[in-house]
This record gives C-alpha cells, structure tokens and sequence, in this order.
C-alpha cells in the first residue's frame, strides 16, 4: 500500500507541473498558475483532423490583440506572447471551417488544434440539347456586312473614311497597290468586282488615279461586301459584290453637310418633296485635281 501511494504522489505531481488544461465556465485554462502576468508564452500546432497532417500557412489571431496574427509555418506550428487574461483565438484556413478557441492564459503552454474541411455546395448546372439547325443564322456564306459607325472607328485615308480601302481589312481581301482602290477578293482580279449603289452598277468607283472612292459615306447607311458564295440575283462577277445601301432623306425637314480640303470636297442635301411622304437625298464628291 506505501509503493501505491508514492506511485499517485508522483503522478500528481507531474501532472501539477506541467502544462494542464481545465474547463472553467467553458473557456479552457492554459499554463501552470505560477502568479506570471507578462511574457507568456503560448505556442500551438494546427493539423487536419482526418489525416494529422500539419496545415502549413493557416492564419492564428488572438481576436482581442490587433498585432497577434501568426502564420503557422512547415510543420503547422505557431507561437503568440501574451498577458494574462481571457482572449477569444481565431483560426482560419482555405477549404477548412473557422476555429474559436476561447482560454485564459495564466502560464507558458501548448495547444494542438484539428481543423475539420468545410463542404461546399455547388449550384446546379443545367445541361441541354439544341436543334444543330437553329444554330444557323444566315444562309450567305462569306458576306460581311458594314455600317457607317463601323467606318468611323477605323483609320482614316488623308483625313477622309473610304468605303473600298476599308475593305482591305477584311480577311481574304488585299488592295490593288499603294496609289490605287481596287481590290483583290480572293485572289480574283480587280475587274472581277462588282460594285453596286441602291442596285445600280458603278463602274469607275475611284478618283484622283484611285486614291479615292466615288461613293459619299455622308449619304451611305451601310454596306454589304460577298465575298464568298454570290447571290443569284447579282450574278456575273468571279470574286465579290459589294452593295452599298444609301440613306433615306428627312420627311419632315430639310438638311445637309458640306465638307472641303485642298484636295478634295463633299457635300450631301436631304429633305421632304411631299412632307411625311416622299423625300430625296442628294449626295457629292469631287477633288481638285481633275474636277471630277
């Protein structure tokens, strides 16, 4: 009965000395009560609570300390200095739910914390089929469709938007030359291009030796370039049509525009002949060179 009795009074005594842990109201008491107010030290280690294997960059803060948070390094360890008193720690990881730990440190001591991975819960993803013969939009194959706002945005010729020269930038379209405004649609020749204004046929659609283009883009709505399959109703030409659609006059007033530079000048009219019924539009260009 003596040896048992020393057994217990050494027992006791270890677990007095060292680092214990007590529930008190709920909040768990960490460290030996030894009368220790500054310096103390509580170090940690944050594991997963599956595998035991340490979470390396988890973030440790003491929510009552501004200048507490601890990242845990390699092997999940971290360590905070501390007063004593009652604080509420703080432990936050990617993919892991959010750890509260309220204690009170009275002394040095260490704490083993296991995070539990957090579920995530998807919104549902809706899969379904499609007629493939609603997919097509259009039967013309290759055209290409231009309005004037589009013009706008793109670089201008000596100050001036030009229908033709926009074109080049097309793919499978290339201009005739530097000096010139025809184009090569596909490796087709200039001459097997058809140019069209409100369904009229414009054979000379450049001025000035081909630097610029007849057509007034102050009177144009938009244009329509096929380069591809052609209609059947424009027949004729081996490599492109393009169409251009001009503007409608004002059925209620009168309007226009007048542009001039020391090479070339513009100028449109529109307006009402019988007022919300009929109307006309005028449209002009020339350069000086030949007056044309």
């Amino acid at each position: 009965m003596r040896h048992w009795g020393v057994y217990i009074a050494l027992i006791w005594g270890i677990f007095s000395s060292a680092a214990v842990f007590a529930q008190q109201e709920g909040r768990v008491v960490i460290g030996r009560d030894v009368g220790q107010r500054e310096g103390i030290r509580l170090s940690g280690r944050i594991t997963d609570q599956l595998t035991g294997e340490p979470l390396v960059g988890a973030t440790v803060r003491v929510i009552e300390l501004e200048e507490s948070t601890q990242i845990t390094n390699l092997n999940g360890n971290f360590e905070l200095v501390l007063s004593r008193a009652e604080y509420l720690l703080e432990v936050r990881y990617v993919g892991y739910e959010t750890i509260l730990y309220p204690f009170t440190a009275v002394g040095d001591g260490r704490i083993s914390l296991r995070m539990q991975q957090e579920d995530f819960q998807l919104d549902d993803v809706v899969i379904f089929g499609r007629d493939p013969e609603k997919n097509i939009r259009s039967t013309s194959l290759g055209a290409v469709t231009l309005s004037t706002s589009n013009l706008k945005e793109l670089p201008p010729f000596l100050g001036e938007v030009d229908i033709i020269r926009s074109m080049a930038t097309l793919p499978g379209v290339s201009q005739v030359g530097e000096a010139a405004a025809g184009l090569n649609v596909r490796g087709g020749g200039a001459d097997q291009n058809l140019f069209l204004f409100a369904g009229a046929p414009i054979y000379n659609p450049t001025h000035l030796f081909g630097l610029f283009t007849a057509f007034n883009p102050d009177i144009i709505t938009d244009f329509t370039l096929f380069k591809a399959v052609v209609p059947a109703q424009y027949g004729g030409r081996g490599a492109s049509i393009l169409a251009v659609t001009p503007k409608t006059g004002s059925l209620d007033s009168y309007g226009g525009s007048l542009m001039l530079s020391t090479i070339s000048g513009k100028a449109t009219l529109n307006g009402p002949v019988v007022k919300d019924k009929v109307s006309f539009q005028l449209g002009a260009r020339a350069h000086t060179s030949t007056g044309s």
